[in-house]
């Protein structure tokens, strides 16, 4: 629930103008951290491995982690641009 309201929130300042792409770069390089602290570091439960695991087809369990791979690409992505365009000086 804490991450809805704090990107509604983002959003909410980011159309207003008080915030800009470094917000965007903060929150997507977090995500990145957190997911793959929740998902990739040895005390997870959460591995790839078990995520695989956890669906009776193969193919839904590669579809899965293929899922979360993606997504973490994407957050990294994300934060490289926003912190792009934020060096550049876009507003």
């Amino acid at each position: 629930m804490a991450k809805y309201i704090f990107l509604g929130a983002g959003l909410y300042f980011y159309l207003k103008r008080k915030i800009g792409p470094l917000f965007w770069a903060i929150a997507a390089g977090t995500g990145v951290i957190l997911g793959f602290s929740a998902h990739f570091s040895p005390f997870s439960d959460q591995t790839p491995v078990a995520i695989y695991r956890a669906y009776a087809a193969p193919e839904a369990g590669i579809l899965a982690v293929s899922a979360l791979a993606l997504l973490m690409l994407v957050l990294a992505a994300a934060a490289i641009y926003a912190q792009r365009l934020w060096a550049k000086g876009f507003k």
